[in-house]
C-alpha cells in the first residue's frame, strides 16, 4: 500500500500526541495521549489489511521519509518499506504494552449529543492564539462568554497580573461561562474546527475539511452558565 500525504501528514500530527500507536484493519486510526486527556480519531482514505503496531512513531515516520514514496507491505508481525532495489523491514510492538485509546466512549458521546458551548474556530484564529501563547510564554486558553459574543484568550492563571491576548471571535450567546484549556493540549493538525464543548469537562475539535476529530479534557476550574 501507499500511504497518501494526508495519513502521513496525520500520523506526524498523532506523534506529538504519543509516540506509540496501535492501527487497526480497516480505514480509521486512533491514538490517545499518554494522560488520557486527547483522543484523536482519523478516518483515513487508506485501508489497512493487517494490524500496525508501533512503539515509536516518530522512529517509523523517519524510515517513510527516507523514500521519495515506499509501497508497504503488511505482514502479521512487520512491514516492510520497499523503494526499487531497497528495503527495510520493520518490526511490529507488542500491542498489549502500547498505550491505546478506550474502546468503550459512550459516556464521551452521549456528553457531546448537546454540547453547552459550541462554535467557529478558524484556521486563522487557531494559528494566531498558538503564535500569541508562545510570544508571551503563557500555557493557558479561556473560551468565555460574557452573555453577549465568545471571546478567546491565552494567559497564565497562575500569574493574576500576567501578559494576555484577547480575541472576539464575533459568535453570539446569550450565556456566561469560563471554559480553560492548557495549550499543550491544543495539538491540533492545522485548519478549521467545529469546536463543541459539554459541561461534562470534555470537548470535541472537528476539522472542517479532514475526517479527523479530537477529544480534549477541559480544565476542573471551568464555569459553565
Amino acid at each position: 500500500m501507499l500511504l497518501s500525504k494526508e495519513t502521513v501528514e496525520v500520523l506526524k500530527n498523532f506523534n506529538s500526541i504519543n509516540s506509540n500507536l496501535v492501527i487497526n484493519v480497516g480505514d480509521k486510526i486512533e491514538t490517545v495521549s499518554i494522560s488520557k486527556d486527547i483522543i484523536a480519531s482519523y478516518t483515513s482514505g487508506d485501508n489497512f489489511d493487517k494490524m500496525v503496531s508501533i512503539y515509536n512513531l516518530g522512529e517509523f515516520l523517519g524510515v517513510l521519509s527516507a523514500f521519495e514514496q515506499p509501497d508497504l507491505v503488511l505482514d502479521t508481525k512487520s512491514v516492510t518499506f520497499k523503494s526499487g532495489k531497497q528495503k527495510v523491514n520493520y518490526i511490529y510492538a507488542d500491542s498489549s504494552l502500547l498505550i491505546t485509546p478506550p474502546t468503550n466512549r459512550d459516556k464521551i458521546e452521549k456528553a457531546l449529543i448537546a454540547p453547552a458551548v459550541e462554535f467557529f474556530l478558524s484556521a486563522t484564529t487557531l494559528t494566531k492564539l498558538q503564535r500569541m501563547a508562545s510570544i508571551l510564554n503563557v500555557e493557558d486558553l479561556s473560551v468565555y462568554g460574557d452573555g453577549k459574543t465568545i471571546k478567546l484568550k491565552v494567559f497564565d492563571k497562575a500569574i493574576t497580573t500576567g501578559n494576555d491576548f484577547e480575541l472576539d471571535t464575533e459568535e453570539k450567546t446569550k450565556e456566561k461561562f469560563n471554559i480553560l484549556f492548557k495549550i499543550s493540549k491544543m495539538k491540533l493538525i492545522d485548519g478549521s474546527y467545529k469546536v463543541e464543548i459539554s459541561d461534562k469537562m470534555i470537548s470535541r475539535f472537528t476539522h472542517d475539511t479532514i475526517n479527523i476529530h479530537y477529544i480534549i479534557a477541559v480544565e476542573s476550574d471551568s464555569t459553565f452558565a
